[in-house]
């Protein structure tokens, strides 16, 4: 087929798979298109793009050369693309023949060297379509081999990727690599013996542990001592596609009861909800006197968590969370009964002055009963009819007496309220007793978490030195 020489402006492509060290298929792609190009009249060369360790198939990562040099075909930089062979510019034909689609509409052509096919022609699509047919089934059978090797060297218990942490790889299989191995025992070690992953991958990470493909998110440090935990690697196993266990041809950094017991503690762990830890009475009102920090709780202790986290940071160390909880106990029920007292000392003023006073209601009432009998004799006599003057000036005291009547009766009724206030204060003063006598056996029979709402209802802050309590913050209702 004669190359066309109405195309000037051309570019290449080119992708390899997997380059290895040495590798010179990339060089021998670019100097068969370079080669076409000056061999062939009328062609200027321009860029030539390639993908190195980029699949081809279809769900693969995207090619970043690829994708510019459908760009640069989009906006008209070239007519022709030079692809040395039609597998390296896809092996899934829907693919292919989308993109060979577009490219046709921008009128762009491809030319592929090894078929010797231009897809400007109808010969050429045709043949196009068909090789990227052959080279999909060509792209299943290599799968189909590659995972049939894998699966045989797997057999063999020859390791399959990159080695965990503890080893090296050497030859064909994995070497102990001591120093990261104590690192790994040590791990299995603590989580047998019943300390939480957590505490272990953040004591490792401040001891400069990183592990392999270590992340810097929170809660790394957990998931890679997790991730280390499972793996059946330290046994010197290894499993291929979910399938059983191989002997691996590795030595092993763990023995293999002390491994069960891990993985058993494990799934004991996921198949039930994590146990809640009690709450303390005293989370979230402690702060360091030295750096102003919050004290964390650390097992029996609380601790400064600046100190925690460097121990130059602050000058506090940590203090017995029982000695916290018993003076911030005795502060409490010392403050809050002396808060009763007061309380009640004022109630029972008031009703000692109540008592003391004469009932005003009394005098009103006997006011009252002088206006209303005043009221009806007035009545009485405006109904005989004593003439013009006299009517008048009756009506007028009449007016004067009804408006009497009313302001003693408003009178009455603010003496009454004031009367309920006073027996409701004298009433809260015998409860207020109660209570204060019952505060000590209600914080005895209280929970964690009540004894812990009780005692933030008062307390703004304790502040930690020495390992006890310097001082305390009450809030305002409490004086």
């Amino acid at each position: 087929m004669t190359p066309t020489t109405k195309r000037r402006r051309a570019a290449g492509y080119l992708r390899v798979s997997k380059a290895r060290e040495g590798m010179e298929a990339p060089a021998i792609y670019r100097e068969q298109i370079e080669a076409w190009a000056k061999a062939t009249p009328g062609i200027r060369l321009g860029e030539i793009y390639q993908d190195i360790d980029l699949s081809g198939r279809r769900g693969a990562k995207v090619r970043p050369a690829f994708e510019r040099m459908l760009t640069a075909a989009r906006a008209g930089e070239f007519d022709l693309i030079i692809v040395p062979k039609l597998s390296r510019f896809g092996r899934s034909v829907p693919h292919v023949t989308t993109v060979l689609e577009e490219l046709e509409e921008l009128g762009v052509a491809v030319r592929f060297l090894d078929l010797d096919v231009d897809t400007s022609t109808p010969m050429g699509r045709f043949m196009r379509t068909l090789r990227a047919a052959l080279a999909e089934f060509e792209s299943d059978l290599i799968s189909s081999r590659w995972k049939d090797t894998l699966a045989h060297v797997a057999h063999q218990g020859r390791p399959i990727g990159r080695p965990p942490y503890g080893y090296r790889r050497e030859g064909k299989t994995f070497a102990i690599v001591e120093p990261e191995a104590e690192v790994v025992r040590e791990a299995f070690r603590r989580y047998d013996a019943g300390e939480p992953i957590a505490r272990i991958g953040d004591d490792l990470t401040r001891r400069g542990w990183v592990g392999k493909n270590a992340g810097s998110a929170p809660g790394s440090a957990t998931k890679r001592v997790a991730d280390l935990l499972a793996n059946p690697a330290y046994v010197g196993e290894l499993t291929f596609n979910g399938g059983p266990p191989i002997e691996a041809s590795w030595p092993p950094l763990i023995d293999r009861e002390l491994f069960h017991r891990v993985q058993e503690r494990r799934e004991a762990m996921a198949g039930s909800p994590t146990p809640r830890r009690p709450a303390s009475t005293l989370s979230g009102l402690l702060v360091c006197a030295f750096c102003g920090g919050p004290m964390w709780r650390r097992g029996p202790r609380f601790a400064c968590a600046r100190w925690l986290r460097d121990h130059d940071a602050c000058q506090a160390n940590t203090a017995a969370e029982r000695r916290l909880e018993r003076e911030a106990a005795e502060a409490f029920l010392s403050r809050l009964a002396g808060a009763h007292r007061r309380h009640v000392r004022r109630g029972r003023r008031l009703v000692l002055e109540a008592q003391a006073r004469t009932d005003p209601a009394n005098e009103i009432r006997r006011r009252l009963t002088g206006v209303e009998a005043g009221m009806e004799r007035l009545a009485v006599a405006i109904a005989e009819g004593p003439g013009p003057g006299m009517d008048a000036a009756l009506r007028a005291r009449a007016a004067q007496l009804e408006a009497e009547r009313e302001r003693l009766t408003a009178e009455l009724a603010r003496e009454a309220t004031r009367n309920r206030d006073e027996r409701s204060d004298a009433e809260r003063a015998r409860q207020l007793v109660a209570l204060a006598a019952d505060l000590p056996r209600v914080w005895e029979a209280a929970t964690s978490e009540e004894r812990h709402d009780l005692l933030a209802t008062a307390v703004d802050r304790l502040t930690v030195a020495g390992g006890g309590i310097r001082e305390i913050v009450w809030r305002t209702w409490v004086g």
